[in-house]
């Protein structure tokens, strides 16, 4: 893996910090902000997490025109939109004084945190890496991991030292003073060529059919156009499956205050929970990766989803202090997997020459129905159903999804 990365060091990084200054529109950095948020603005929580969930909903509508241009431009010009636009959602949300800005600010921040940058480093990462695809998509992954790990910190030491309003002040001039040179410098030294492979990486390893001996026989691919894919009854199995990690992670993230009082867990624990998890997801996202490329996606997908539920079945069943960090740590060694599986599967069935505007489409609906996440949880608490209740209900459910990888690889062997 060392080797591999002293190959291509500019554009790992690149991928790597893309995701990294994401965190300002993840809900595992915003949660930190809810409570002085609403106390703030004088809204109800299920008012809030409503107005949260909207704004997720209305961002997710825009990455399929994003991921298209994506497709079209030079990475040089989209990372100046990104910085820039990221910026801005910052600086509404610090000077929110009303419902409306609150809404305008999360929709920009979720547009590009939760969606855009993560677009533009996987689309760039699938165009550029064919023969070690899953090990790149691994090694960029610990973006996340290492924001999470670094952010929360942050968040806590400028709550303490300020408000919720410098914060959000003090995170979008990063993107401009520290995200916008680094990564203009970082695509330059990477020396990429749009539209090619980088060197060596365009040795596609045999995808096969399942079966042994000379019953094993290739299974061709080509580059399938969006409209292709919408045809294609595999395409939605996967979308819905692959709605699961985020759908989830963001439910329990947003309703992190409550489900720690509804454990008696110290809310000062969290940041401590949130290293585990980290710790947990940058070495599982390092681990699947050669595994991805040597055996392919579909195998550890179902794993994904059977840690996501156990993660679930954890957050709902009461327990002592330390099953938080055992909760954390399911749940980081499950999303960590789980990035760079799915950003391998969508090439490894439909090829990678449409897959900026391909991704989009698939994150509008992933980030549509992820936007559903808080809301009905918040309801429901709201209604007195006991959070417990809520996520073992759940945990249930994901295990059902547990069977959609096989249903895909059988209909993928016709």
């Amino acid at each position: 893996m060392l080797s591999f990365f002293s190959q291509f060091p500019y554009i790992l990084f690149f991928g790597i910090f893309e995701l990294f200054f994401s965190a300002p529109g993840q809900t595992f950095l915003i949660s930190l902000f809810v409570q002085p948020i609403f106390e703030s603005i004088h809204a109800s929580q299920s008012g809030f997490a409503g107005l949260y969930s909207m704004a997720t909903l209305a961002a997710s509508l825009l990455l399929n025109p994003a991921g298209r241009l994506i497709d079209k431009h030079p990475t040089y010009k989209i990372i100046l939109a990104n910085a820039v636009l990221m910026a801005f959602g910052c600086f509404l949300l610090a000077g929110a004084t009303s419902l409306t800005t609150l809404f305008i600010g999360f929709f920009l921040l979720r547009l590009m945190g939760q969606g855009v940058f993560g677009l533009t480093a996987s689309t760039l990462i699938i165009k550029q890496f064919e023969k070690n695809r899953g090990k790149a998509m691994g090694i960029i992954t610990l973006g996340f991991p290492f924001s999470e790990l670094i952010y929360p910190s942050i968040a806590l030491l400028l709550l303490h030292i300020s408000d919720w309003r410098t914060s959000y002040m003090v995170f979008g001039l990063s993107n401009l003073v520290l995200m916008l040179p680094l990564q203009w410098w970082l695509i330059h030294k990477a020396k990429i060529k749009e539209g090619h492979f980088l060197p060596g990486e365009s040795e596609l390893l045999p995808q096969l059919l399942p079966g042994t001996g000379s019953r094993r026989k290739l299974k061709t691919r080509k580059d399938w156009t969006l409209g292709q894919c919408i045809k294609d009854v595999k395409f939605y199995i996967l979308i819905t499956a692959s709605c699961v990690p985020p759908m989830v992670m963001t439910a329990l993230l947003f309703h992190q205050a409550a489900l720690f009082k509804s454990h008696h867990w110290p809310i000062v624990l969290a940041p401590t929970g949130l290293a585990v998890y980290a710790i947990s997801k940058a070495f599982f996202s390092i681990a699947i990766g050669p595994v991805v490329d040597r055996y392919g996606p579909l195998m550890p997908f179902t794993v994904v989803i059977i840690l996501i539920a156990a993660g679930t079945f954890v957050a709902g069943a009461s327990g002592p202090v330390w099953f938080m960090f055992v909760y954390f740590a399911i749940l980081g060694g499950a999303l960590g997997m789980s990035t760079p599986i799915m950003n391998v599967v969508w090439p490894y069935f439909y090829g990678a020459k449409h897959i900026g505007s391909i991704k989009g489409f698939i994150g509008t609906i992933r980030n549509g129905l992820t936007a559903l996440g808080p809301l009905p949880i918040a309801v429901a608490l709201e209604n007195g159903t006991s959070i417990h209740s809520i996520f073992l209900l759940i945990a249930v459910a994901i295990l059902v999804m547990a069977t959609f990888p096989a249903i895909i690889w059988r209909l993928d062997r016709d």
